[in-house]
């Protein structure tokens, strides 16, 4: 849902959301809890922007692009799911469950409170 050097932005039906088995709209329904979270959370402590820490960022893909090499997406034939190098961008590997579970809570060690020139003077 967020991607670093993009501090506190969101996506919805962002990269590897896509499912094959059910529907997108669950998916969703995991983004907007997500990021009404991350909001709340934001405002209670009057901090300014967020970014995601790019080392959290590249472990989450590294694992997610190893666990979609077990699924049907990379097989070698063409398909839109996939860059050239077979690189799966759009398929989630697990169940809403899954992805439920794994959005379930925000937490704010997964990004970087940034400096604003409000909060550097203060």
């Amino acid at each position: 849902m967020s991607v670093p050097k993009f501090p506190s932005l969101f996506f919805l039906y962002g990269s590897n959301t896509n499912l094959g088995h059910n529907s997108i709209i669950e998916m969703i329904e995991c983004h907007t809890g997500y990021i009404a979270e991350a909001l709340r959370e934001s405002s209670a402590r009057k901090h300014g922007p967020w970014d995601e820490r790019g080392d959290v960022f590249a472990k989450f893909n590294d694992e997610l692009q190893q666990n979609l090499k077990t699924s049907v997406w990379p097989l070698r034939c063409f398909s839109g799911y996939k860059t050239a190098d077979g690189r799966v961008t759009h398929n989630w590997r697990g169940s809403v469950e899954d992805y439920r579970q794994a959005t379930a809570k925000f937490d704010l060690s997964v990004y970087e409170l940034l400096d604003t020139p409000a909060s550097a003077a203060a």
